[in-house]
């Protein structure tokens, strides 16, 4: 028998229904019970379960205990605070139950409890409805909603086709923690780990372990509050050892502390697909010429790089020398400080606008760069980049 996993997602794009609200699915679960098999699966593109509207609350209960076998699909999973609702297949879980936020003003607050009561309480069951979910944005909450860390693991451990899970713990977060460990089998990872009075030991030795678990990794995507305390910083050794076994990574964007991490535990080895580099240090710090010398070495070509252009240093030009193709070249500084401040940084510009016309001219599609230069040689240079013939975007300099 045919099921709706079946069909090609062109095919469920026809009659999908383009969006939902809780009473809309409580009414289609309705209709699969009078119609029987025929209507046994429903599609929505996009799925909203508000939760800052109390009258929503009991339709929840009506939803969890509805039939198990009616099952509601979605390709994405957004559960967050404030998200607008995306493209494609959306299934938005949206919490507002911290204070009084959302909620119409005069709620009492015995009003509010109870309906943070009935969501953690009737959630778990609802979320069963869904399935073959294979993207999941989450944004935790922390106060009041951390009950839902268990279930929601649940939920993505279950499904058999989550490849690309985006985790936003920067807001808040509270024990129990949610146990990464257990996520396998993913292609794209993207974690913003809590604020610094929030400890991420446990959190960094569970993604560490998730890492080990998805040795088909093409894109990873970590970043660290500033100045986290010396024994989590320890423990984010962790998942610098997982890093270096990604041997399919082809995208690294990292915003840690310092970069010379990343030499000490040779975390490029084994990254010869590496063609996106994003790299932003919190805190001043060496190790940058390192870095592009083991890149150069190893032939390691990127088409994607980003950084804070107060670190650039003449290392970095004779890695652009040492091959052609680069795509984009995002190189900020908005602080518009320099490390050190005896750089001739006239100099410095010239000879990197002169290797990227010589070496990058037709690949070259962004340019941003950030020298804060007014002196006549440099506008020179920049006037010539009006002749390469694919870039898109060049940013004010």
């Amino acid at each position: 028998m045919t099921t709706i996993t079946d069909l090609p997602v062109e095919i469920i794009d026809k009659f999908a229904d383009d969006f939902a609200k809780v009473q809309d699915l409580c009414n289609a679960r309705l209709t699969c019970r009078l119609f029987g098999n025929i209507f046994r699966h429903r599609v929505f593109k996009t799925i909203v379960l508000d939760f800052s509207d109390l009258k929503n609350v009991p339709r929840l209960i009506e939803l969890a205990n509805g039939p198990s076998d009616i099952h509601f699909y979605a390709r994405t999973l957004k559960i967050r605070c404030l998200a607008p609702a995306g493209s494609g297949f959306v299934l938005q879980i949206r919490f507002e139950a911290r204070g009084t936020w959302g909620y119409p003003q005069g709620s009492m607050q015995s009003d509010i409890h109870r309906a943070l009561r009935t969501i953690t309480r009737y959630l778990p069951n609802g979320l069963r409805h869904f399935h073959h979910l294979e993207n999941v944005s989450w944004r935790t909450t922390g106060i009041d909603m951390n009950c839902m860390y268990a279930p929601i693991m649940d939920l993505l451990c279950s499904q058999e086709n989550l490849y690309k899970i985006h985790i936003d713990m920067a807001s808040d977060l509270r024990v129990p923690y949610p146990d990464f460990s257990r996520l396998s089998k993913l292609t794209e990872f993207s974690v913003v780990f809590p604020r610094r009075h929030i400890p991420s030991g446990p959190l960094f030795r569970g993604v560490a372990q998730a890492l080990t678990n998805s040795p088909g990794l093409t894109s990873l995507r970590l970043e660290i509050q500033p100045n986290p305390t010396h024994p989590d910083l320890i423990e984010f050794d962790h998942v610098y050892e997982s890093i270096r076994s990604l041997c399919n990574l082809e995208a690294l964007s990292l915003i840690i502390p310092t970069i010379t991490s990343l030499n000490e535990f040779a975390v490029f080895d084994n990254m010869a697909r590496l063609t996106t580099l994003e790299l932003h240090p919190t805190n001043h710090t060496n190790g940058w010429d390192e870095v592009w010398k083991y890149l150069r070495d190893r032939q390691i070509h990127l088409k994607v790089i980003a950084f804070n252009i107060v670190f650039m240093e003449m290392n970095f030009i004779d890695y652009l020398k040492s091959y052609s193709g680069a795509e984009e070249l995002r190189l900020s500084n908005n602080e518009k400080l320099w490390v050190d401040d005896s750089i001739d940084r006239t100099a410095l510009g010239i000879a990197f606008f002169e290797v990227v016309e010589e070496k990058h001219w037709d690949s070259i599609l962004v340019l941003e760069t950030s020298f804060h230069l007014k002196l006549d040689p440099w506008r020179s240079v920049k006037r010539s980049y009006a002749n390469f013939p694919n870039l898109e975007i060049m940013s004010p300099m």
